[in-house]
């Protein structure tokens, strides 16, 4: 009997000792999570997992910074004809379209790509020459395309030989409360600072602004004003608009919905206001998706149809809806241009004459002060 008694205390201690040992687990997930929330300022290299934490977790921190580095590239500071900081923005076609809030677009201003982080300098010997500093980022003269109230957006236009990095557009309706976003910008001189956090609120209605507004918790600051909302997967969900300042407030920054801007593209940059006709419609909200030809159009004598997906017009590449009113800037009427679509899943390609159409005025609003 006494035997009995002394296995079962045994199996008793050793139950309570393994139950205490399960806490371990969570100190394990609490690392992991603050790893994630570091802000993303590394090298190009993606950083190994370390030593503790869980391998999902920390495959998830692994591609958040290789997002980050992707996304580098597209970002730019703007500023006006001075030379003053006016704010941010992301190219997001690699024509040198860039998209930004209204307020950081000044007329005669000129962008600069948001530098990476530079490698740290290797030890300097006594004797040796001073490493030679990089040569200073270039200066692109913008024009601004178009201005979107209904969005509070510009749409700017730089030029190079090359085509630019851009970041692919997303989608701002699918949301989750909890996602992982991160902004770029260059909010006080700091060399390609990638700020992390979370979606705090899909959709804000707030006095004094144009749409719901999207909340995140990412640190943001003047010089983000405009700049790129990215989600995990590297796709743009929104233009940094303001962070909230009221003083029992903390960390709430409002950004304006990629979708917001998807539908206001299309009212400001359409065939009359770009004088040319093609007779197309054009989905702006998934892929460059044909919605309707007009009858007797360039277009229909072509034959397209609705349905197809175009994917380059002349040499402007097409891969989203909102391209198609991005390519119409570039067309001249009477100019022979070469279209290419899918259509059940074959490529076409075929020769059309954009018309000239009586040139409507797109709506201004002035820059903010």
């Amino acid at each position: 009997m006494m035997l009995r008694s002394y296995l079962a205390s045994a199996i008793l201690f050793l139950a309570a000792v393994a139950s205490c040992a399960a806490p371990a687990q969570v100190d394990i997930s609490r690392q992991a999570s603050s790893e994630a929330s570091v802000p993303l300022q590394g090298s190009a290299a993606a950083p190994q997992p370390k030593e503790g934490v869980a391998p999902r977790q920390a495959a998830h921190v692994r591609t958040l910074s290789e997002v980050a580095q992707r996304c580098f590239p597209a970002a730019v500071v703007l500023a006006g004809p001075n030379g003053a900081a006016t704010g941010a923005g992301v190219i997001v076609h690699e024509a040198g379209y860039i998209l930004t809030t209204n307020g950081a677009a000044l007329d005669g201003g000129f962008a600069t790509m948001v530098p990476p982080k530079a490698p740290a300098p290797a030890p300097q010997k006594p004797g040796q020459p001073r490493p030679t500093p990089p040569p200073p980022a270039k200066k692109y003269p913008y024009q601004v395309i178009a201005r979107l109230p209904q969005a509070d957006t510009a749409l700017l236009k730089i030029t190079a030989e090359a085509p630019f990095a851009a970041v692919p557009l997303g989608w701002s309706d699918d949301l989750m409360l909890g996602e992982s976003v991160f902004v770029i910008s260059n909010p006080i001189g700091l060399p390609g600072p990638a700020m992390a956090g979370i979606i705090s609120g899909p959709e804000r209605l707030l006095p004094n602004t144009p749409c719901p507004l999207i909340q995140t918790n990412a640190a943001t600051g003047k010089g983000s004003i405009g700049g790129p909302l990215i989600n995990s997967v590297g796709r743009l969900i929104g233009l940094v608009r303001s962070k909230y300042t009221e003083k029992s407030a903390q960390d709430i920054s409002l950004v304006i919905p990629i979708n917001q801007i998807r539908q206001a593209v299309p009212q400001t940059l359409t065939e009359k206001k770009s004088g040319v006709l093609l007779g197309l419609t054009v989905s702006p909200l998934v892929k460059a998706n044909v919605t309707a030809v007009e009858p007797g159009s360039p277009a229909d004598r072509a034959g397209l149809r609705v349905g197809d997906t175009l994917t380059r017009i002349g040499g402007f590449r097409i891969g989203d809806g909102l391209h198609y009113c991005l390519a119409l800037a570039g067309l001249k009427a009477g100019s022979e241009v070469a279209v290419e679509f899918r259509r059940g899943g074959a490529e076409h390609r075929v020769s059309l004459r954009p018309e000239s159409a009586p040139k409507e005025e797109a709506p201004k609003t002035s820059a903010a002060k």
